[in-house]
């Protein structure tokens, strides 16, 4: 027998993606660089603590790609009646991405400087990684300068305000904004995997995550076929089943490659 929930019915029943609000105070100097930053946040988690990664995750990530030399951040965490809050898509990092970039948007706009300027002049740059944050998160080796820089280029951000007094004239309104972003990976440290190849050939991957949606049929057997010489098409993949395999990490928190594409690293060197 299959159940499929209808809309109305899963907006009563099915845990929630997201529910937290945030205050944030940013200091600036009039040359742009951010002196120091205060956030609070405060994060509804339902009925049940089923989870609680949408919190940690912005509380690791609040300063995000910037040196800060002082930040704050008072975390509170509610119990209340409504459903139960679990992650959906990068939970608790757009949260804490979007309040610093608005912060400094507004702050940008206070002193009159760049908005572009005012985010590069305060990046971690490439020649200080490692680098440990006022959150106590390490970056082992990020180029966030550079990406920014390109990113700056390629929009030919200077360009705008040629263009925006262009589209004015044509009654269009035109924007420009640049927020970067970085991840914090998470999940299950542990994956287990077999590769068999048959004497024709014909090579089956064994992999204990689960498949659905991201194209893991692909991304492993291309891992396989760059490493062994393998013809990609010869390469097929059994994922999830027990008999096969009893350990499987799950598929969450972009760590699918991350565990499995390095196992098969291993193997292909053995």
């Amino acid at each position: 027998m299959k159940w499929t929930n209808s809309r109305a019915g899963s907006f009563i029943s099915d845990w929630q993606g997201r529910d937290m609000v945030l205050d944030g105070e940013l200091g600036m100097m009039k040359n742009g660089r951010i002196t120091g930053y205060r956030l609070r946040m405060r994060g509804n988690i339902g009925a049940h603590t089923i989870c609680f990664a949408p919190p940690a995750n912005a509380s690791r990530l609040a300063t995000t790609v910037y040196d800060i030399p002082a930040a704050n951040q008072e975390l509170l965490v509610y119990l209340t009646h409504t459903l139960p809050v679990l992650p959906f898509r990068a939970a608790g990092r757009p949260e804490v991405h979007y309040a610093l970039e608005r912060l400094i948007d507004m702050a940008a706009n206070r002193i009159g400087a760049d908005r572009l300027a005012c985010r590069t002049g305060n990046l971690i740059t490439s020649d200080r990684m490692p680098f440990t944050t006022a959150m106590g998160l390490t970056y082992d080796d990020c180029a966030f300068d550079t990406a920014l820089q390109k990113v700056g280029d390629l929009s030919d951000w200077e360009g705008f305000t040629e263009r925006r007094t262009e589209a004015r004239e044509r009654g269009r309104l035109r924007g420009i904004a640049v927020a970067p972003f970085v991840e914090s990976p998470v999940g299950a440290p542990f994956e287990m995997a077999r590769l068999e190849i048959g004497t024709d050939g014909e090579t089956r991957i064994y992999a204990g995550t689960q498949n659905h949606g991201q194209g893991h049929e692909s991304t492993y057997a291309q891992v396989v076929s760059d490493r062994l010489g393998i013809p990609f098409e010869k390469i097929s993949l059994a994922a999830g089943d027990t008999r096969e395999l009893t350990i499987g990490g799950v598929t969450h928190s972009d760590r699918s490659m991350r565990m499995m594409g390095t196992l098969l690293h291993r193997i292909s060197e053995d």
